[in-house]
């Protein structure tokens, strides 16, 4: 890979060292540590106290796609990942401008 793989895209919340917050089918990764906080707050505040915010680089990512696990970026952490995903080739599952059922614009890889 490239220098790119450090990268920081945004952030994943984890219940423990191998669990992470889900949005369906697909790991949330949002752009902002504040935005995520307030997303939890508003969408799953009972997870409040049982989660914990982690920094995402591209090299990870990358990696979870290769395994087959499914990722939902937000606009910001989107805008950060986007150059490398076509970079390597990645195409992105744009759904129209509605958002999900979490609040969340998103977009899929």
């Amino acid at each position: 890979m490239s220098i790119d793989d450090k990268k920081v895209i945004g952030y994943i919340a984890k219940y423990s060292i191998s669990e992470v917050l889900f949005v369906g089918e697909a790991c949330l990764i949002m752009g902002s540590e504040k935005q995520f906080q307030d997303h939890i707050s508003k969408n799953v505040p009972e997870h409040k106290t049982k989660l914990s915010l982690k920094k995402i680089r591209s090299a990870d990512i990358i990696l979870g796609i290769n395994n087959g696990e499914k990722i939902i970026l937000d606009e910001e952490s989107y805008k950060r990942f986007r150059p490398l995903g076509k970079k390597i080739g990645l195409q992105a599952d744009i759904p129209s401008s509605d958002t999900n059922e979490m609040g969340v614009s998103n977009f899929y890889f």
